[in-house]
């Protein structure tokens, strides 16, 4: 039986290093460089991974501001094609419930039909184009019902 387990990524931990290199060498080169969690005390930086039968199968990476309650959720573009990326609806959970963030964004590669297709079915919201990405935003429901009321 093949189990799915989601880490926070432990730049510490040999074992998640060498996933993420072996998932790296598979899928192709992130193009960020993450070190060490470099959280200070407004920044969050974290990376996020479902591993399964001792591989990763998705990765993303959080960047975020804590006084502004806001992040960008950077996935990797699968070569292997999922219809449901059951990171994306994890990562968001954590970053709005345990990061408290209280806008999460994502701009996937116009090209990432599948990922584009995840979103809307997930109810982000299109901001349109940005030179080759799709903004993508998620506000935490109480927000949105705070903003319906102003309204």
């Amino acid at each position: 039986m093949n189990t799915e387990k989601l880490f926070k990524l432990d730049y510490n931990n040999e074992h998640h290093l060498k996933l993420l290199h072996e998932f790296e060498e598979k899928e192709g080169s992130f193009g960020r460089i993450y070190k060490k969690n470099k959280t200070s005390q407004n920044i969050i930086t974290e990376g996020l991974f479902l591993e399964e039968n001792d591989k990763i199968k998705d990765v993303c990476f959080i960047e975020g501001e804590k006084d502004i309650k806001t992040c960008n959720i950077f996935f990797y573009p699968l070569q292997e094609r999922y219809k449901n990326r059951r990171l994306v609806s994890l990562a968001t959970d954590y970053a709005l419930n345990i990061l408290n963030m209280q806008v999460v964004v994502i701009r996937p590669e116009e090209n990432d039909k599948e990922l584009i297709s995840i979103l809307q079915d997930k109810d982000f919201e299109c901001l349109g184009k940005d030179n080759n990405t799709i903004i993508f935003l998620k506000e935490k429901e109480e927000i949105k019902n705070i903003q319906r009321k102003v309204s």
